[in-house]
């Protein structure tokens, strides 16, 4: 595919001229124009060559992203249209991947790597859309036998049963995506189209049917099939799946259920009805899985889970108050006692779900364990497997236990030196020896002293400052930016973001719209 052509479209001047900087030869791509709103953007439509990608803020005046891309869709519908938003805007980028658009970026994240991988997968996106043009009637067909199937499962008539049986005698594996809410518009599409082309390929006789959002029902209708994962033929099949995945759609992990040989349709619904319990051993155990990165393969079937009984609830709460009095009881507990005791009984998943939440909470009120308390509710609560769960609490812990031994004269100067120089590009080394110390020395005493590291102290100074400056002057905020030390545009405001919790535009716009209500 020759090289594409890209359109830029973004109303903040310093990062549409980052942009248009960039070497976009170097990705296998040309910039075709910019713009600095949707409006603007439309006129390289009337052009002889119209751009195959859009990459577009969604927040800007008289015409914004959102609109921008629906109009893109109706008319020009293979144009690929990425958005560029920040963390606020994040409804209306899922609203745009529902409506057609490719994928989006955070702008105060944004870097090279992540601009490259997009048009990539632009390129990719074009290149099988006009592929599968040639496919469309087949397709087709094979979605209506998917959609006859998932019917059947609910309803089993006696139609719907002979439907099903005509696709029996057969080795059946379940498989469920499991991705952030953000990623399942595009996962959806891009499995299915896997799944159909890897068919078209190969030997094997596969039929494949969307049960429900991310989840698929794979029949092998070949004889002689063994039961083992790593011998089944479906095996390698998911390996290449995820590999694919892996590229396409990061941050995904997926688990295949491989049951025994279905002989009626009757067979097959028990299999689906047993999958919630297969999900449940996954959390568990490890000793069915054989791991594709992110990948788990299972297969045969587990016992009953068990509810959570008073009596067991007592003996862990026991062991809890027992060990759980500092930092590192706290961590030899859940990695020990606790998931054995978990283990032995395969417990209820949202029950003890639900238990680790409330410990962490408990533990952040008792011990200020935790920086982000939500963020680490919201893992435990999606997490697949115990061990992840328990891992992921563990290395949220801080282990910093240390107190101010007393002052050093060499603090407070290096202090001041930061204070008065912000704007210079200060590091470690320079001020150690404006205060006659070693790096290493100084930067150990500053952080017993103060609480907090010789960078973090020097970051937060500079973004109160930017801050300061940004309710007091008039200054554009890439000025404010070089006026604190940080004079790489987007580096300050995604370094702005995570201390403020919003970027510097955004900051601005609040003080603006406040300062007109007081008025």
């Amino acid at each position: 595919m020759q090289s594409l052509r890209v359109l830029v479209v973004e109303d903040e001047q310093p990062l549409l001229q980052e942009l248009s900087e960039l070497p976009w030869e170097s990705f296998g791509a040309s910039l075709c124009g910019t713009a600095s709103n949707g409006l603007d953007a439309w006129c390289h439509f009337d052009a002889p060559q119209i751009p195959d990608v859009v990459l577009t803020d969604i927040t800007m005046p008289i015409m914004d992203g959102i609109e921008l891309m629906h109009k893109i869709k109706q008319k020009y519908p293979h144009v690929q249209v990425v958005l560029l938003t920040c963390h606020l805007d994040f409804h209306y980028a899922q609203e745009a991947i529902q409506a057609g658009a490719l994928d989006y970026l955070i702008k105060i994240s944004l870097c090279d790597k992540e601009i490259e991988q997009v048009l990539d997968k632009a390129r990719k996106t074009l290149l099988r859309e006009r592929a599968h043009t040639r496919l469309l009637w087949e397709k087709e067909l094979h979605q209506l036998q998917s959609a006859r199937l998932s019917g059947a499962l609910q309803e089993m008539q006696l139609e719907t049963k002979g439907k099903i049986e005509a696709h029996l005698p057969a080795m059946p594996c379940y498989i469920m995506l499991h991705l952030p809410h953000a990623s399942m518009q595009m996962a959806e599409p891009f499995v299915s189209d896997f799944f159909f082309e890897e068919i078209q390929r190969t030997d094997l006789s596969i039929d494949v049917f969307l049960m429900r959002k991310n989840e698929y029902l794979l029949l092998t209708r070949d004889k002689e099939i063994n039961i083992h994962a790593t011998e089944h033929p479906i095996f390698h099949l998911l390996q290449r799946l995820q590999a694919a995945i892996t590229v396409e759609i990061p941050h995904i992990c997926s688990f295949s259920v491989l049951g025994s040989r279905l002989e009626t349709a009757f067979d097959l619904v028990q299999f689906m009805q047993c999958i919630p319990e297969l999900q449940r051993a996954l959390f568990y155990t490890d000793e069915w899985q054989h791991t594709v990165q992110h990948q788990a393969i299972l297969s045969g079937m587990p016992q009953a889970a068990h509810p959570i009984e008073q009596q067991d609830l007592l003996h862990i709460e026991t062991k809890k108050q027992k060990n759980c009095t500092h930092v590192g009881g706290i961590k030899h507990f859940l990695q020990h006692e606790f998931t054995e005791w978990a283990r032995s009984d395969e417990f209820d998943v949202s029950q003890v779900k639900q238990m680790l939440v409330t410990w962490v909470t408990e533990w952040q009120r008792d011990f200020h364990l935790f920086a982000h308390l939500e963020a680490i509710i919201e893992d435990i609560l999606a997490s697949i497997k115990l061990m992840d769960a328990v891992r992921m609490i563990n290395d949220n812990i801080s282990m910093d236990d240390l107190q101010s031994i007393g002052g050093h004269i060499e603090v407070r100067h290096a202090q001041r030196i930061i204070l008065e120089n912000l704007a210079s590009n200060l590091t470690l080394e320079f001020v150690a020896a404006k205060v006659s110390l070693s790096p290493t020395y100084l930067s150990r005493i500053f952080r017993q002293e103060t609480g907090e590291t010789f960078n973090g102290y020097m970051t937060r100074c500079r973004i109160e400052s930017a801050m300061k400056l940004l309710r007091t002057t008039n200054l554009m905020v890439y000025e404010v930016a070089v006026a604190v030390g940080i004079p790489n545009y987007r580096y300050f405001s995604r370094v702005f973001r995570q201390w403020t919790g919003s970027t510097p535009k955004e900051y601005k716009r609040g003080l603006a719209k406040q300062c007109a209500y007081n008025g």
